[in-house]
């Protein structure tokens, strides 16, 4: 009786172990997304960026006007130079939806995208 508890809890175990490594749950990733903020492009049709629990995101923004990119939920901003390259890096630790603003310097506010993360 022992004996097949312990054979039973083994081969539970090793299901558990092998599902969690391979195909059943997937490791987390590395997700890059690129976001150019155009005055005249920006509009209700926000893109929506995918992502999972654990995925470390970065998003790589330009814009041709000063101002913040924000991501309402997660509390992440970073300040933006017309002509260079801002990256927000994080690791997206919450399932949800986030929206990805930007707030210009002439007080505009527009939604830039959408960021989705589902559970692991």
């Amino acid at each position: 009786m022992v004996a097949t508890t312990i054979l039973v809890l083994a081969v539970a175990y090793i299901g558990v172990k092998y599902f969690m490594t391979s195909e059943g749950v997937a490791a987390p990733q590395s997700l890059t997304y690129r976001l150019d903020i155009n005055q005249q492009e920006r509009s209700i049709d926000a893109p929506v960026l995918q992502a999972r629990q654990g995925d470390r995101i970065a998003l790589a923004v330009t814009s041709p006007n000063p101002g913040e990119l924000f991501i309402h939920g997660l509390d992440k901003h970073a300040s933006l130079t017309p002509g260079s390259e801002t990256t927000v890096a994080f690791t997206a630790e919450r399932s949800g939806r986030y929206y990805i603003h930007f707030h210009g310097m002439d007080h505009s506010h527009a939604e830039v995208a959408v960021m989705e993360v589902a559970p692991r």
